[in-house]
């Protein structure tokens, strides 16, 4: 059995959550509102449609989530279209393990058309052995759900896999499954954040620096 490397998506793989911000606060301001960045931080891994519920209780708007999502999602359409890009590190990340026989997957509070056009927008869909998506399981991260799905398509146990992820709640979720958990701290987000992460890395490549240094050096790969 291969080792698994599951990966988050947004903010990890990919700058989207930097462009959420700019979608988000696009849409508040709309209607009076500014998003501050530490409102917008609470909420990162949370699936979007909550998100959106959020921001309607908090400042009182009269649209249902359902609305708020949609013009949030078309304005996130219009900035991938052209400033979508891949984070620092993760395509050398991607090829590194490929080339050591680890299997690869994706977890996400993202719907799966949504990170499907972004993967193949990138080049890497194919370097994916499983995708797991919000809207295919019953909860969102913090609940292991998505990681404990991954696990179930991938066939591997808890103790062979590694995730990585920007965000609190994805630290939260890859414990509750008993997956090594690895945080790249996204901006915003001190490292006391992720106090309970297994490890901790200031971005993809230094977390691709450690892993080239541990196989170079014979050191068995994580966990």
């Amino acid at each position: 059995m291969s080792p698994l490397f599951i990966f988050d998506y947004d903010g990890l793989l990919v700058n989207t959550e930097q462009l959420a911000f700019q979608a988000e606060a696009e849409l508040l301001r709309s209607v009076g509102i500014q998003l501050t960045q530490t409102t917008f931080d609470e909420c990162l891994g949370m699936p979007v449609r909550t998100v959106m519920e959020t921001y309607r209780r908090q400042y009182h708007l009269k649209k249902s989530a359902e609305e708020l999502m949609c013009s949030r999602n078309q304005a996130m359409e219009r900035l991938m279209a052209d400033r979508l890009e891949l984070m620092p590190g993760a395509r050398e990340l991607i090829e590194f393990l490929r080339n050591l026989g680890w299997e690869l997957a994706i977890a996400s509070s993202g719907t799966k058309d949504y990170i499907m056009r972004g993967i193949t927008k990138m080049g890497i869909r194919d370097s994916f052995d499983v995708l797991v998506s919000v809207d295919e399981v019953q909860k969102g991260k913090p609940s292991p759900d998505l990681v404990l799905e991954a696990l179930k398509r991938a066939g591997n146990k808890p103790e062979t896999a590694v995730m990585a992820d920007d965000a609190p709640k994805g630290i939260a979720a890859a414990n509750a499954a008993g997956v090594y958990s690895i945080a790249i701290p996204a901006r915003g987000h001190a490292w006391t954040d992720f106090q309970n992460a297994s490890a901790i890395f200031q971005d993809l490549n230094a977390l691709l620096a450690f892993l080239q240094v541990a196989h170079g050096s014979g050191l068995p790969p994580v966990p």
